[in-house]
């Protein structure tokens, strides 16, 4: 009888712990895809997607327009290094719902003449757009608080740029 009471106890107790282990991971589950159309790469996490990484498939043309979703997800993140040193990328619209631009998201993409950035962006990281040669003109949405240092470094073609009164913060180092 004693044994059978230990069996039942253990029984519920790798239970509970396979229970609390489900959870946890479903808590911390970061899933990773690929669009196959659109060429991005994408995590989804606590149910929003962040574009990681950018190839571009068979017959791109250059412009870019990211879709709203991914993999069911809102879009709200252009993650550090997403389109670095992208030669084929001309130009991108960025979806409203994307809050932040990652640190050097488009550094380097020398054929980048134009960029639409959302109403709805609130910071743009560090060299975000450092060395994009062929940019001409940027219009920085009101709601962009914050614009990392060197964002637009090196970006020779650069005509013109908008900066709203709601940027509080434009770093240096």
């Amino acid at each position: 009888m004693k044994n059978t009471r230990s069996i039942r106890v253990l029984s519920v107790i790798l239970s509970l712990l396979m229970v609390i282990g489900v959870i946890a991971l479903n808590k911390g589950t970061v899933l990773a895809a690929t669009d196959a159309t659109t060429g991005l790469e994408y995590t989804i996490e606590g149910g929003q997607a962040t574009i990681t990484a950018f190839t571009a498939p068979a017959g791109f043309g250059g412009a870019l327009n990211i879709p709203s979703t991914l993999g069911g997800a809102p879009v709200t993140g252009i993650g550090e290094i997403a389109f670095i040193s992208t030669s084929s990328l001309k130009s991108v619209v960025i979806p409203s719902g994307v809050t932040s631009i990652g640190s050097a998201a488009f550094l380097s993409c020398e054929n980048l003449t134009s960029v639409t950035i959302p109403s709805t962006v609130t910071s743009i990281g560090e060299q975000a757009f450092d060395s994009c040669i062929k940019l001409t003109g940027v219009i920085i949405p009101n709601g962009v608080i914050s614009i990392g240092a060197w964002a637009f470094w090196g970006c020779s073609a650069l005509t013109g740029i908008t900066i709203p009164n709601s940027v509080t913060d434009i770093g240096w180092e």
